[in-house]
Order: structure tokens, then sequence, then C-alpha cells
């Protein structure tokens, strides 16, 4: 009867991995944003920050409202939540990264003239929502965790050895 093997076990690696650490970083970046939209003097006229309607600008060139600084909020806390691991990183920026990329389209596609439009419309804050979502997707494809070794590539023969169909 074969025995079980009983050499050493391979430890996790120290620290974080890269891909986390970038989700660490959106995830407070995210939050900052979100915080700050709530500070007078950075968002401002603060009067005029409604909770769905965008009167004030956050460092008087975003568009904000109380509902888009709670969302950056609560989606940098999910960033920082997902961090703790590669998986949950990988999960936070690339989904993350395409849930804003649809936001950038939906706000560039949208009719400015609707008065029940929620969402901010502008130049500016086109700009910060397709940075955030190709930085993000730039990054997710970037720090993605890797298996040890080569990656094959597409017409490498098989590790067997078996020959490969043409």
């Amino acid at each position: 009867m074969p025995q079980p093997y009983a050499g050493p076990v391979p430890q996790a690696e120290p620290g974080r991995r890269p891909i986390q650490r970038a989700a660490m970083v959106f995830g407070v970046v995210l939050v900052v944003l979100g915080v700050l939209g709530f500070v007078p003097g950075v968002t401002s006229p603060f009067e005029a920050l409604g909770f769905t309607e965008h009167g004030a600008r956050l460092f008087g060139l975003f568009w904000t409202s109380g509902l888009d600084n709670l969302v950056a909020i609560v989606f940098g806390v999910v960033g920082l939540v997902t961090a703790r691991s590669a998986f949950g990183s990988a999960v936070f920026l690339g989904p993350g990264g395409l849930f804003y990329f649809l936001f950038w389209l939906y706000s560039v596609l949208a009719d400015p003239t609707r008065s029940n439009d929620s969402f901010a419309l502008g130049a500016a804050d086109w700009i910060l929502h397709i940075a955030l979502a190709l930085g993000m997707i730039v990054t997710a494809v970037l720090t993605r965790p890797r298996r040890a070794g080569v990656t094959p590539a597409l017409n490498d023969p098989p590790l067997d050895g078996t020959p490969t169909p043409n």
C-alpha cells in the first residue's frame, strides 16, 4: 500500500499578491472620493448637493450627488473586502471595471435632457468612468495570478507527448 506524501507542505507567499494590492488601492481611492463628496469645500456648492440631483461638483470638476458618493463608498468597501484573496480581487477588478465601462457607455448614450436621470453626465465624469473602467480591467489582466512554470502556447504539443491534430 502506498504511503501518503510526507514532504514539505508548500507555504503561502508572504504578504499580498499584486492583484490584492491593486484591489486595495482602487478600494481606498473609491472610499476616499466618496467620503470627500460629503465634505463642504471639496464639494461645492455644498448646499446644492442632493441625494439624486447633481447640483454640486467634487473638486469643482465632477458632478456629484449623495447617491454617487454612497455608491463610490460601497464599491470601495467591496474592493477592500475582496482584497483578502487573489480570487476576490480578480472578481472585484474585472467585473468592477466592466461595471464602470457600462456606466460610462450609458452616460455617453443617455439623453441629457431627461429630468429623471440620476446619473451625472459630462465630459469630466465620462473621463473619470472610462479611466476607472480601463484601469481596473487592465490592472486585473496584468496582475492576475499565474500558475508556476511556463504556460504553453496554443500550438505547443501537450505535456504528455501525444500528437496534436492540425
